[in-house]
Formats: structure tokens, sequence, C-alpha cells
């Protein structure tokens, strides 16, 4: 459109300026598609298989708090909000069950996508308008399953339905019960898993009224590079991560764009967002609205000196993404400062620094390539880098130790740096010959220098070795097989330490139960066990206690964005404890399976006769030092958990039982376990007051070096490229390069045995393993509170979780 003319005249050419010309004016920004900003809001989710929903729910309409949770609603309350043109539009998707071998071929048919005149709350289904395949094809069935637009039901099995108040229940959201083990859907179909969205679409702003013309004005003077203001040299369109911006100097400033959101199915995301925008008032999803800019990262995808930016979607809630990249216009500008390199971690306890070489600056060093010096963005300097060290580099150093006080231990730790391609290669340290520590990497994160790939950067390598010897050799390579162009690495410092014995030992970390680990370790390493089908292994065998579980092969499907895909996978189904009271020396035996009730049981207590039964909420069983007790827990998978906790003057261990989330099997129960120790595990133990340290496929890593060990772990992803590519995988790692000997060193022979290889319930001493010996990754613990060698020191627990908790739930499915 135009706004005004303007045409001026003079009687003589006017004066020339005093000032020189302006830099030429911006190209006019892209134009964009004239759709309205809008999102996808999440209202309802549920899988079926492991919760239903609460009859309060009909009346309510709401439960629980996240649309993570297996049974959650929230409807908006300003639902009028959401209305467009006198209709709300929604997106329905099923998944699992037959739903999905009858929608083989046709994934349209999974996802329906319509408009409706009523609210959802109101008792009949309005005027329904399919926008899509699915909601044809649910339209198209006969009878009761005829799909008619969402309104609440009138049965007794579902909050809302897709017929109404009309006797029917089929197309259910918000199960209250099951139909033919499932949610019954149109045509009779059954699904597990259900998603329900609303889309809100924002108004067109009014037309703001015409401004006056302004006064002419003396040209402005041309931009400096200090200046902070836009430099309009040229603009780019940022879009799912691909465009350019520069920013200069600025912490954080305001610019006017405009944006528009991509379809769903094209929505990525990305853990390293660079550029957040944050909301000023209830209107600023319009476009024209001026946004702060807050927080600025280069990204990978760019070089060092055009980062990418994007931003987070306002008011956006995507329950398997998280974030949503949008679509905006932005000027070029000169780039941000590159922030300080962050300080060494502080020593770990117990240990002197013997030797410090940080570059440049060290001498001493030698290699098969080059000796310089780079440096890489934000990074800073090191020796070697990009175009220096790539395959087959290595530099090493035999280190002098002559002035170093007396020691029986030797630690090192090394600052190694990742840069480009990176295909899930290792970094490796070799001490006199021998690799002592591995981290295997992948290429991420923002460009910081060489290729266009995402740099790694840093990685903290660390290794204790047990050796007394005053001339440590020290190498420090890769297994990269690219060129120094396209993959290289640098070291930027290496420190020494010595020990006289094992130092004390510092906090281990607090394992968490969520993302992959199978088996999760005292300092915060992590591995995955398979096992086998009814094989018994010991998880922790330590003095006067032994903790056995019960492994059972089951499967369980991954999410949507997976197709429903199937992993057989394994879990810990029963659990056996072995406790010694500490005065009389009494045998206790505990055992926990949920699967198969009455359990718990407990054996041998005082006065003999039968196995008592434990129930939640009654009093504790309490001999001696020995504690046992039964405890229902509300949340969590499935709804909840119930929970034996078994504490000894030594130990504490809970064992959670819970759904196996998405099981194929209904209603199949898991045990989680968390082992805590109330002393010092290395301490001296009763009776002969030496140490004995735990074992056990967990317990073993109670060795206080501060050494978290990483071993072989399951990944989705790697596993289904692995195995053919069809639609389900089969889980394989054993823990390898994470537990002394293998897996089977640690089967038991019966369900209460206490005897195998590694054995510490009734020795008198044993030393920690060697942990120099173990081929997993090693990396420092992060150091945590708690006073070394105290209680406090090792409250923080340790142990297992089922197989379905890891990255597939939030890891991209791969493409087909």
């Amino acid at each position: 459109g135009v706004q005004s003319v303007r045409i001026l005249v003079a009687n003589a050419p006017p004066a020339p300026p005093a000032v020189p010309p302006p830099p030429s004016s911006p190209p006019s920004p892209p134009s964009l598609p004239p759709s309205l900003p809008s999102f996808w809001q999440t209202i309802a989710h549920q899988d079926i298989q492991a919760a239903r929903f609460p009859n309060s729910a009909r009346t309510s309409f709401a439960a629980g708090t996240s649309a993570d949770d297996d049974a959650y609603m929230a409807l908006p309350a300003d639902h009028e909000s959401f209305r467009r043109d006198g209709v709300y539009t929604f997106r329905l998707t099923y998944g699992g069950g037959t739903m999905l071998a009858r929608a083989a071929g046709n994934p349209d048919w999974l996802t329906s996508t319509w408009t409706q005149t009523n609210w959802v709350t109101e008792g009949s289904p309005g005027t329904l308008t399919c926008l899509d395949a699915g909601c044809t094809k649910w339209n198209a069935a006969g009878g009761c399953s005829k799909f008619k637009g969402l309104a609440k039901s009138d049965s007794g099995c579902a909050v809302l339905d897709g017929n109404g108040l009309q006797g029917c229940w089929y197309n259910q959201v918000g199960g209250i019960c099951e139909w033919n083990g499932g949610m019954p859907v149109a045509h009779g179909w059954v699904a597990d898993i259900m998603t329900l969205d609303l889309l809100w679409t924002s108004v067109p702003p009014p037309s703001p009224p015409t401004p006056p013309l302004p006064p002419l004005a003396p040209p402005p003077p041309p931009l400096t590079p200090n200046d902070d203001q836009f430099l309009a040299d040229s603009w780019a369109r940022a879009s799912r991560g691909n465009c350019i911006a520069k920013v200069h100097g600025l912490a954080a400033f305001t610019l006017e764009f405009s944006f528009r959101l991509p379809r769903p199915d094209a929505m990525q995301t990305n853990a390293g967002t660079i550029l957040r925008i944050a909301r000023t008032n209830d209107d600023t999803t319009q476009p024209g609205y001026r946004l702060p800019l807050v927080g600025l990262r280069t990204h990978d995808g760019g070089t060092p000196d055009v980062p990418v930016l994007y931003v987070d979607h306002l008011n956006e809630y995507e329950r398997l993404a998280g974030s949503r990249r949008v679509e905006f216009l932005l000027p070029i500008l000169s780039p941000p400062p590159m922030p300080p390199a962050s300080p060494h971690p502080p020593a770990a306890p117990g240990w002197t620094l013997a030797v410090a070489d940080a570059f440049p600056g060290a001498t001493g060093w030698s290699s098969n390539r080059l000796l310089v010096h780079t440096s890489c963005g934000s990074f800073g300097e090191m020796i070697g880098g990009y175009g220096v060290f790539g395959s087959g580099a290595y530099i090493e150093k035999t280190f002098d130790l002559s002035d170093a006080p007396p020691h029986g231990m030797v630690r090192v730790e090394v600052t190694f740096v990742v840069i480009d391609s990176w295909d899930r290669e290792d970094a490796q340290v070799l001490v006199d010959g021998n690799l002592v520590a591995s981290h295997q990497i992948r290429y991420g994160g923002s460009n910081q220098c060489g290729g266009s790939w995402g740099d790694y950067g840093p990685v903290e390598l660390a290794a204790v070795v047990t050796t007394s010897a005053v001339n440590l050799p020290v190498r420090i390579t890769s297994t990269v097989n690219q060129g120094a162009s396209d993959e290289s690495w640098g070291v930027q410092s290496v420190r020494i330490f010595v020990a006289d014995a094992p130092p004390p030992p510092p906090p281990p970390l607090s394992p968490g139960l969520t993302g992959d680990p199978h088996l999760h370790f005292a300092h915060g390493g992590e591995a995955d066990f398979r096992g086998e089908d009814g094989a018994v292994y010991n998880m922790l065998s330590h003095t006067n206690i032994s903790v056995n579980g019960a492994w059972e092969m089951a499967s369980f499907l991954l999410p949507l964005h997976w197709g429903g895909m199937k992993v057989r996978g394994s879990f810990v189904t029963d659990a056996y404890i072995v406790v010694k009271t500490a005065s009389s020396g009494r045998t206790i035996r505990v055992e926990y399976s949920p699967n198969q009730p009455p359990t718990p049981l407990v054996h041998g207590l005082p006065g003999g006769g039968a196995a008592t039964r434990l129930h939640a909420g009654e009093p504790a069983v309490a001999v001696e030092d020995v504690r046992i007790s039964l405890e229902a827990r509300e949340g969590g998978q499935g709804g909840g958990a119930e929970v034996l906790q078994v504490s000894t003057a030594g130990w504490k261990l809970e064992a959670s039982a819970r759904l196996i989330w998405r099981s194929t099997v209904p209603g199949k129960k898991q045990i989680d376990l968390s082992l805590a120790p109330l002393r010092d595990p290395l301490g001296p133990q009763p009776p002969t007051g030496k140490m004995v340290a735990p074992h056990g496929l967990i317990g073993q890593s109670y060795d206080g070096d501060g050494i978290a060990v990483d071993g072989k772990q399951d990944k989705y992803k790697d596993l289904w490229k692995a195995q053919g590519g069809g639609h389900e995988i089969v889980t394989q790692a054993q823990a390898e390069g994470a537990i002394e000997g293998e897996g089977d060193d640690y089967k038991m022979a019966d369900f209460f045995g206490t005897d195998f290889k590694y054995s510490r319930f009734a020795v008198a001493e044993a030393p920690v393993r060697d942990v120099s010996k173990l081929t997993g990754m090693h990396r420092l613990a992060r150091p945590t509170t708690g006073a070394p060698g105290s209680a406090s020191t090792w409250k923080v627990s340790s142990g297992t979780i089922g197989d379905d908790e890891r990255e597939g739930q939030n890891e991209p499915a791969p493409s087909r």
C-alpha cells in the first residue's frame, strides 16, 4: 500500500550535504505468508496402560499436573479466547493397540483434525467440519462408533467422547475404564495412547492511524563499528535454526520483527537455544510488537562470526519436543564478545597437586604432529586444535614426580577440546602404555572454529592409577578417523595428583529416576544390564547384608513419535534381601515379589513360625538394628508406588514397585532399587575392624575414588539401525566396561544366596576394586557438600531403574 507521496520543488539545486552520505538503506525484508501466529496447546493426554482418569474428572475436567503425566487434562478456563469465527479447532491423536495395525500404510488415520461449534464440556456435539483425512475416516464409521466431534460423555467410563450424551463412548478422551484392553476408537479400533490439542490463533491487530509526516531532517552520519545500533547493510530470515545474524556488543536490546509458526510436524527441538524472547504484555504474539532479546550464544551450523539465532515460541507447550522454533526477520549486527573460559575444578579431597601443565606455556611435550598453539572461539587457546591434531595424532610427556610427596596412587586429569564432526569417537588418555580414560563423543553445541559443525568443546578426562613410580609416561590421543580439517582436537591442561593411600571418598551423585540408566552407580556412572530371563544377580554384597534381584524379560512400546515401536527389554521384578543383626547375628530374609502377592514376606523373626507379611501403613518390624516396613506413595508412573524399606546399622535400601511404562502386559510391575550407606562403607567393619569394600553390580561403585565410570548403554537409535530398522528393538548391554569381570560372575545360585565370585557378605577384609582396569568411560564425579568420609557424605543413593526409563521418551525417532 501507499500512505503518502510528497513532491518538493526548489528554484536552485540544493546545497551539498555537509556530512558524508548515509549508508544505503536496507532492502525490504522478505514478506511472510498472511497466516497469523498460532500454536497447539495440549489439553489432555493419557497412556491407559499406565494410568486411568479418576471419576472426579467427569465433573472437574482436570487430572494430573503436566502433559507428561500418564493421565492429564487441563481445559483452558478462557476457552472463548480459542474460538475463531465461531468454531474451535482440535487435533486428536491415538496410538498403540490395534489402532497402530489398522493404520499401517495410512498413518494419517492416527490423527484427526477438525473444527466444531460447541465447547467440549457441553452435552452434545455441534457442527463438525473435518480438516484432514483422519477426521474423514473417523466420521465415515458406522453406527455408534461414528465420530461426531467431542462433547461431555454420559458414560461412567469416559470424561469426553465422540458421541456426547448419546449412550456410546467411542473416541474416548479421559479414560476411566478400558474396552478390549484399551481405549475405544472409531470403527471399533482400540488404542493405548491419546493426546488432544487445541489450536490458538492470534487476532489481527487493528490498523494503526496514519502517522503525521515527519519534518525533513539532515541525513545521519554513518554508523561506526562501536555504535550500539542495528547495522542495516543486510537482512536474514531465521527459520528452523538455519539462518544467521550477528549481535554487536549488546547484552540486551529490543527489536521489531514479525514471525509465523512452521507446521507442527516440521518442528524440531535443540537444547542449545541461543535466543529467548520474554513477554512484555498479553499481545506479544502479534506481529510488529517490540520484544527484548535476552541471552545470546552461537549455535551449531554457523561459523564463529555469524551465529544462528532462533526463539522459543511464546505461550507454547509441546509435550514431546519441549520447545518450538519460530521463523522471524532479524537484521545482521556485529558479533558479541566471547565469554571467559571456566576455571579448573578444585582438587579432589585427599589428593596433592604434583604437576600442572597449561597451554600455552607448558614444556617437555612431544608429538607426531607439529606442536603449535591455536585458538577456538570461546574455548580459548590450546595445543593442537583445528587443522593440527586429527586422525592418528598424539602428544606425550614423561612426568618427573621425584619432587612429589611419597605416593601409592596417581590421578591424571586432562582438559581435552573436541572440534568439528566427531561421530561417536573417543578421547583417550594412556598411562605407561595402558588406556586409563576414554570418553565417547558426538559433535554438537555451538560452532566456535573450523568447519560448519557444532563443536562439543572441552571435556574433562580423569583416571586413577595405582603406582609409586616417579616417572609417569602420559599419552593423549583419540580414535577419530578423519583429517584435522574435518575432525580435530586439542589439549588445554594436564594435571597430575598423588596420594599415599585411597583418599576419603567424595560424595556420590544423586541418581534420579529419569533418563536412561538401568544401573546408576555411586559416583554418577551409568550402565545398562540386560541380564538373562529368570536369572538372579547380586546388586549389593557387604558385611552382613546381601541384596539380590531377579531379572525378567518384558516388552513395552515407545511414544508416538517412534510410531509405537516395541522394545524387548528387561526389568527387575523381584528383590531378595538377606541381613544379619548386629548383636546376635540373627539371619533375616525378606522377599518382595509385587507381581506374585502376598508379599513382602519376612522370614527369621524371633519366635519362629510362619513368615510375616508386611502391609502398607503398619508399624515397621524391628529386630535390633534392622527395621523393615512397607509404604504406599502417591504419584509417579502408573499413579503411585509401593515401597519396601529395609535399614541396618550400615545401609538403607528402598525397593519401589510400580507399573511398567507402556507395558505390552497390562498391570505388570517392576522394581526400582536404591541403596544408600548410613556410614562410611570403607570404614572398619565388625567384628574384625578392617576394611571390607562393598561389591555387587552396584555396590562395587562405592570405591571412594571420586571417579564415575560409564559402561555400555543401549541407545535406541543405534540399536534400531544395527538390528535392521524393523518395528522392534532388543536391548543388549551387559554393563560392559563399568563392572569387574562379566555379568555371569554376579549370578546367584538361589534367591537368597550370598555366595558368588565377589561376595563380601562374610569376609574379614576386602580391598576396593581396581578402577584402572575398567574399560568404560572415566570422568570426574561432580563435587557436592559433606565432609569426606562422614556418614552424610554417603547418604545419596545409587540404584537401578527400569529399562523403560530411557532416552526413547525424548529421543527423536529415526527416519525410516
